[in-house]
């Protein structure tokens, strides 16, 4: 098992506290936005996607039914025993956003849907994010809240400061 970083490992244990509850429970107010994020990163069948903070694999239950190759890692052991049980054909690991374990353009798809604002270097985790994808492949993050309204503004800041000219 790789070695984490101590807040990546912090992390695993809270969100592993209830991992059971998160997976029964909470995960169904999310899929409308799994749905929107795979929308974008264009997922369809045969593509292959990564999650990154996978959690108990919620979103990678809703990729897999569009017939999309499935990956994905997150730090709490406990998440991703639910993951497996769930997803025994996915790639699924142990790791964290700043040093995601797989080669240079593995994925045709790479999200992070409310993991990366728990990354202690938000620009690393989006730098890796985008070398784990495809030259011709896309990358979807989303985040908890308004940016005004929650202490992401250094997330935020650091996925625009990649840009040339800021998305619109």
């Amino acid at each position: 098992m790789p070695r984490l970083s101590d807040r990546a490992q912090k992390q695993g244990e809270l969100w592993g506290k209830y991992a059971r509850d998160w997976a029964g429970i909470q995960e169904r107010i999310e899929c409308g936005l799994w749905e929107e994020a795979l929308d974008g990163l264009g997922m369809a069948k045969d593509h292959t996607l990564l999650d990154c903070g996978c959690g108990a694999g919620g979103a990678l239950i809703v990729a897999g039914a569009r017939g999309a190759i499935l990956a994905g890692f997150d730090p709490s052991v406990n998440m991703l025993t639910i993951a497996r049980e769930r997803l025994p054909v996915a790639d699924l690991r142990i790791g964290e956003l700043e040093s995601i374990p797989w080669p240079n353009g593995e994925f045709r798809g790479v999200m992070a849907i409310n993991s990366l604002q728990f990354t202690q270097n938000p620009r690393m985790a989006v730098h890796e994010m985008g070398r784990v994808c495809e030259a011709d492949g896309r990358v979807a993050v989303a985040v908890w809240d308004e940016v005004g309204e929650c202490d992401l503004g250094r997330v935020y800041n650091a996925v625009l400061a990649l840009f040339a000219e800021p998305p619109r």
